[in-house]
């Protein structure tokens, strides 16, 4: 959903409903860092490009526990994504317990806005984990934005 439009839901509404729900685990299914040593600089004229995609079973919204995945890409590179430096990707898996089902239009605004929120904390820390591993220069990524 656009920046610009507007959600279903009422944030009092959607608040209501959020305070019915908790998060069970969050846990990495797969994690994988590719270093190119001859494409890796870590200058002023590095970009950093952080893609994330969110899926779930929208069929089993009505259960007592939804599992979502979020994964995570990030690539640094100098001028083009596919000469890349280095490249992070992981999965999470997030488990959610609900005391009551909620609506799609929910889910929506949930994994559009909060569910980055929870996130984005794991997916910093394996980044800076993975890039001091792979001995290139630690990477603290900046606060989620949303």
């Amino acid at each position: 959903m656009g920046k610009n439009e507007e959600y279903k839901l009422s944030p009092k509404e959607y608040n209501e409903q959020l305070s019915s729900i908790d998060v069970d685990q969050i846990f990495l299914n797969e994690g994988s860092i590719k270093v190119k040593r001859k494409d890796f600089d870590s200058g002023p004229e590095t970009k950093l490009d952080v893609q994330d995609k969110i899926s779930y079973d929208k069929e089993k919204l009505d259960g007592e526990t939804i599992s979502i995945h979020q994964t995570y890409i990030l690539i640094c590179f100098k001028k083009q994504k596919r000469d890349f430096g280095f490249k992070v990707e992981c999965n999470f898996e997030i488990t959610i317990s609900q005391k009551q089902p909620l609506s799609s239009d929910f889910w929506e605004i949930f994994t559009e806005r909060n569910l980055r929120v929870n996130t984005w904390p794991y997916f910093r820390e394996f980044v800076q984990n993975m890039t001091q591993r792979a001995n290139v220069p630690p990477l603290t990524l900046p606060f989620v934005r949303i």
